[in-house]
């Protein structure tokens, strides 16, 4: 005689299906881990202006190509973020420090310097405000939505293609469009950002890195301590970033 058990599982509501993994909240974990710091804000605020969100000191009709002046406002902004979202700050989670902060957004979005050097516009500047906004989400208050959006699509538009550029140049344009797409949720953007930061390490005889492992940029001209340095950060980092996930 055969005996014959038969085994009754209960069946439980998503036991099977397991919590999708969003790819854009572990990017920006990572490059707020990459930057996260504990500033001392004391001397910016003395020269916040509350009439405006300006900054007393700047003078933003500067666009000397090198040292440009205006930069320093999204240095500040940033440094107040990091303070605002910093437990150990004496500034967390302040108020008042948190108006400062969308004032002065707001200002620099409304007066839109702009520099004569245009690695400052496609390169420094859109980097940083990628960085602090996403730092800025993890705020107990974020940057009003309408605010973000604008400033995002201003460096959509005016932040460069790194596609038209190549080495370390293409890849400092492709960080920010992992920021901002990382902030967007804009997966098409994130890809093609990817596949521009990692293709200036492919070897090559024009521009980059040579089969015999020098590196050239601006033409045949040999880099290492300059340019080769550069991609190399912009490329590791990009690797830091995507480690663990399916990019």
């Amino acid at each position: 005689m055969w005996l014959v058990v038969l085994l009754v599982v209960p069946f439980v509501s998503g036991m099977a299906a397991s919590p999708e993994v969003d790819e854009f909240e572990i990017l920006m974990d990572k490059i707020r881990m990459d930057f996260v710091h504990n500033p001392s804000i004391e001397s910016a605020l003395s020269k916040y202006n509350p009439a405006d969100g300006s900054f007393t000191d700047i003078d933003y009709s500067r666009t000397d190509r090198t040292n440009w002046e205006p930069l320093i406002h999204i240095d500040r902004i940033s440094d107040f973020v990091f303070a605002y979202t910093n437990e150990e700050n004496k500034y967390f989670q302040d108020e008042a420090l948190y108006d400062k902060i969308v004032a002065a957004l707001e200002y620099w979005y409304r007066r839109n310097p702009n520099c004569s050097n245009w690695w400052y516009n496609q390169i420094a500047e859109p980097q940083k405000i990628g960085i602090l906004l996403i730092q800025m989400r993890v705020g107990k208050k974020q940057i009003p939505a309408e605010l973000e959006t604008k400033t995002l699509q201003r460096i959509r538009k005016e932040g460069g293609d790194p596609a038209k550029w190549t080495g370390a140049n293409r890849t400092d344009i492709a960080l920010h469009w992992i920021y901002r797409s990382c902030l967007e949720k804009n997966e098409a953007d994130l890809e093609t950002a990817l596949a521009n930061a990692y293709s200036p390490i492919e070897y090559t005889v024009k521009e980059g890195f040579q089969h015999d492992n020098s590196y050239f940029q601006h033409g045949v001209q040999l880099y290492i301590g300059g340019y080769g340095d550069e991609i190399l950060k912009g490329t590791t980092q990009v690797a830091m970033y995507t480690q663990g996930t399916k990019y």
